[in-house]
């Protein structure tokens, strides 16, 4: 199946992310609201496990603060309840999803709970809880624009917009599986 993540005002004023499915040879389903709020939902990030399951993070105003919701689904239609991955004080936005070979996942967003935006990191291994966030991008500008991948063997690459050096450039840091940024 394919499967595909979009925000769109279809149900309501307010911007939700909706997915969809679609069978080889066959017609698109009707949208699916994940994100099921009243508040303003944007940029989702979808990634789809060893198991067939979809995990979906995007940025969601329901707490009154802009923040990275993750939901999950086995089939594309029927969603998980919604978990607040962020969770902080802050604006928390731009969310870019990775899985590595055991099913762990990792997700990477801009946020400016420390004032400029930096780019943070939590993960959640395969039928755990996510992680305490971490600070990647550690420097005085503001880093933005996160985009996170793995390879096969578990190791994590991200790179970002930052303008620390006076200008906009694009920063790198990778991660072993099990070591730090």
């Amino acid at each position: 199946n394919l499967y595909l993540a979009w925000h769109d005002n279809e149900f309501s004023r307010s911007y939700q992310v909706l997915s969809s499915s679609k069978a080889p040879g066959a017609d698109w389903l009707y949208p699916v609201n994940v994100s099921a709020t009243e508040q303003d939902s944007f940029v989702p990030s979808m990634v789809r496990d060893s198991a067939g399951t979809l995990h979906i993070a995007w940025t969601d105003l329901t707490p009154g603060n802009w923040e990275i919701f993750y939901g999950s689904s086995l089939d594309g239609v029927n969603w998980d309840a919604p978990v607040n991955v962020s969770n902080n004080e802050g604006r928390s936005s731009n969310p870019s999803l990775a899985l590595d070979a055991e099913d762990t996942l990792y997700v990477a967003w801009e946020d400016d709970t420390a004032g400029d935006p930096d780019i943070r990191y939590s993960y959640k291994p395969k039928d755990g809880s996510w992680s305490e966030s971490e600070n990647v991008s550690l420097n005085s500008g503001r880093s933005t624009n996160p985009r996170l991948v793995s390879d096969a063997q578990g190791n994590l690459y991200l790179v970002w917009n930052d303008d620390t050096p006076g200008n906009w450039d694009i920063y790198f840091a990778s991660k072993p599986k099990s070591g730090p940024w």
